[in-house]
């Protein structure tokens, strides 16, 4: 495997924006505004509840939203944010807030909710290496990190995002009666005279809520783990294997645009709504500033010099 790596070191590596990206934000759009506008039809047709259709709206809404951070990141931060991450991000909340919330297909395809969280372990793991490379460049003596560190770092950072996540649902539960851990699902009554509320007759002797927490856990243990395995691979056989797999910062282009196998397409600079000339104009700025300062640092060196010559002189 190395020896074909070596062969074809002189690979160009391409940052794109591509087009399936916009292509599939705009069918997603699309398809909110659709699902929208049939909840309100349907709650005058069928009489539908009023809090059952404003929970849908609101639920649209919030993919109609969220599924532009990626692109408000882009134009505010000037970052690259690669195409895999983009598409597996706009599929998962796509897939949470319409399918699921609104559809409910949490309640009718048993698997869903599993499905959902195995995505999103890989999906923090995939982001996790981009806070490494950002970390690790926010020092002006960088350090090579060795793989094994960089796939330990993602694991824990992909667990810990998951453990908070099981911390925001329970809250949510707690505080609104919700069921987002699903524990209303294993209730099959309520005690009969009972000394204090809220005490119920459970099908399950965990209940669903301890069920479905750990099983959302466990299952995002194996994504994690799964895009672990393949990075540390990736990294043994590629060193250059992270330029195409993280969110790259100004900085990162900045770096990159004078390395000859990196070819830096113009869809990137359509993407942060500026123009190739734009972008570089400050980075040459700053460096001509650092090269006139530097002579006159010099100049002022000498000139120190040459007092204490000339104090020693007499």
């Amino acid at each position: 495997m190395r020896k074909k790596y070596s062969e074809n070191k002189d690979t160009t590596i391409v940052i794109r924006k591509a087009k399936a990206v916009k292509v599939l934000y705009w069918i997603f759009q699309a398809l909110t505004l659709a699902t929208l506008l049939a909840s309100v039809v349907m709650y005058f047709v069928r009489h539908e509840g009023l809090e059952t259709t404003l929970n849908q709206i609101f639920m649209c809404v919030m993919t109609l939203l969220t599924l532009n951070i990626p692109l408000l990141l882009e134009r505010r931060f000037k970052v690259f944010i690669p195409n895999y991450i983009t598409i597996v991000l706009y599929f998962l909340l796509f897939f949470h807030f319409v399918l699921g919330e609104v559809y409910r297909a949490y309640d009718h395809l048993i698997l869903f909710d599993k499905i959902l969280h195995t995505t999103s372990g890989v999906i923090i793991a995939f982001a996790s290496f981009s806070v490494v490379s950002i970390l690790n460049n926010m020092f002006k003596a960088q350090f090579k990190l060795s793989p094994f560190f960089v796939v330990l770092f993602t694991f824990c950072f992909t667990m810990t995002s998951e453990y908070l996540w099981e911390i925001v649902e329970y809250t949510v539960d707690t505080l609104t009666n919700a069921n987002m851990q699903r524990w209303q699902d294993s209730i099959i009554g309520e005690i009969p005279n009972a000394t204090a509320t809220g005490e119920f007759i459970m099908n399950s002797a965990r209940g669903n809520g301890l069920n479905d927490t750990m099983g959302d856990m466990i299952v995002n243990v194996f994504g994690a783990l799964g895009v672990c395995i393949y990075a540390y691979i990736g990294m043994k056989i590629k060193p250059d294997w992270f330029t195409t797999k993280t969110i790259l910062t100004k900085s990162d282009i900045l770096k990159l645009k004078d390395n000859p196998r990196v070819k830096i397409d113009s869809s990137y600079y359509k993407a942060v709504g500026v123009k190739e000339s734009e972008y570089f104009s400050a980075a040459d700025a700053s460096e001509s500033a650092t090269a006139e300062e530097q002579p006159s640092a010099n100049e002022d060196a000498a000139k120190d010099d040459s007092s204490e010559s000339f104090d020693g002189a007499k």
